[in-house]
């Protein structure tokens, strides 16, 4: 088949879960024999990513510096579209896929995220093209969650406003979609309800088994692992809830521990933190050999939905997790079978420090969960789910 699949985010390099979830079954589309059109949205001129995409897929990229901003939200108040999705709508990426639409026979026309629906519900109907979008997420759970957590009142007021419109905009999105990929029965059900008539798929986020493998290395004594993008509002609530709440319950039990945060996008006030038992490393270019290093690794979030790909990532790698329930949404996790889950600051450091002390227990965990990613979430295996959706639209499409 051939797909034009439209991006509001580049997905490389691959420093974050955002990017690896459109990448990587991408990647496994082409390896089992499609041919992949990206057309994406860039933040800056990166002619090495550009020509390493090229490596796999066509690419066309149009640069569109898009930060927000508290004016660009404020203006969009009297509008119908929350600047979240706004914001991503690009006139000349528009253009461009009605080019590549004009000029070449695509079968299916697929978009990542809600902020992406714009171009399908425009370019499905002007071309008869079945149109697939994937949903990595629930913006609208996402920013209700937030709005709970929030510390400032005037942000909490603005995030419960501006859900409404973000609920309206999944519900009219979702129901002109061809269908509606989600990446759990979770998100599946929260768009039904919203949308009874939409077209709902489950296919999941994936891990690569053959570049997240065990490593045989020395783990370092009483090691704990944060990871997360910290350009990515969510995590950056994760690591402040950890930091002020768990690591002093963690120290208590531990004094020894010592405590890694890795991330891209750490802002000045957590690269500032100064901790005798925390060390913000900030971006690490490969996070396979610090995973392997650490006894723990630790996913406190509390905001956010979807799946998280780290998560999987560490399952495949055979690392024993401590994970909230919200952390471990979507992933048919059990507590105690592939990982111990935690919702409380005094909940969370005591599993960290069990498993500290519980090399057997680490062990278990880290198998079992291995093998949980193993039978479930492969990407060649997620790729057939992508394909039987295509032919169900195909074959929908050549009946009528």
């Amino acid at each position: 088949m051939r797909i034009l699949d439209i991006s509001p985010l580049f997905p490389y390099p691959l420093f974050d879960g955002g990017r690896k979830g459109i990448y990587y079954p991408l990647r496994s589309l082409v390896r089992r024999g499609h041919a992949i059109h990206l057309a994406c949205l860039m933040e800056k001129e990166d002619p090495a990513s550009v020509r390493r995409l090229e490596e796999i897929f066509t690419v066309t990229a149009v640069v569109s510096p898009r930060t927000p901003t508290p004016m660009g939200a404020l203006t969009s108040v009297p509008r119908r579209t929350p600047y979240q999705v706004s914001r991503f709508h690009n006139a000349e990426l528009l253009q461009k896929a009605r080019g590549l639409l004009h000029s070449a026979r695509f079968d299916i026309l697929q978009v990542e995220g809600m902020q992406a629906a714009w171009y399908a519900l425009l370019l499905g109907p002007e071309f008869n093209i079945p149109t697939v979008m994937r949903h990595h997420d629930v913006l609208s759970l996402n920013m209700a969650r937030a709005a709970e957590h929030a510390g400032d009142p005037f942000r909490r007021l603005w995030l419960r406003y501006d859900v409404r419109r973000v609920r309206a905009y999944e519900r009219s999105s979702s129901a002109g979609i061809g269908s509606n990929l989600m990446i759990s029965e979770i998100e599946r059900d929260l768009v039904l309800r919203a949308q009874p008539g939409a077209r709902c798929d489950v296919v999941p986020a994936g891990v690569d088994l053959d570049e997240f493998t065990p490593l045989q290395v020395a783990e370092d004594p009483r090691s704990v692992l944060w990871l997360g993008a910290l350009h990515w509002a969510p995590n950056r609530n994760s690591f402040w809830w950890f930091y002020n709440d768990i690591v002093p319950e963690i120290v208590k039990r531990h004094p020894d521990v010592r405590i890694r945060v890795a991330g891209t996008g750490a802002p000045p006030d957590i690269l500032a933190v100064r901790h005798p038992n925390v060390e913000i490393l900030g971006f690490v270019p490969e996070v396979r050999q610090l995973m392997a290093l650490s006894q723990v690794c630790v996913v406190p979030l509390k905001v956010g939905s979807g799946v998280r790909i780290k998560l999987l990532e560490m399952f495949a790698m055979r690392r024993a997790v401590v994970s909230t329930a919200v952390g471990a949404e979507g992933l048919g996790v059990k507590d105690g079978e592939q990982a111990l889950i935690a919702d409380s600051p005094g909940s969370f450091a005591d599993r960290v420090a069990l498993l500290l002390d519980d090399s057997a227990l680490r062990e278990r965990l880290g198998r079992c969960a291995r093998e949980h990613v193993e039978r479930h979430f492969s990407w060649d295996m997620i790729a057939e789910k992508y394909e039987a959706v295509y032919r169900s639209l195909l074959e929908g499409l050549n009946s009528n």
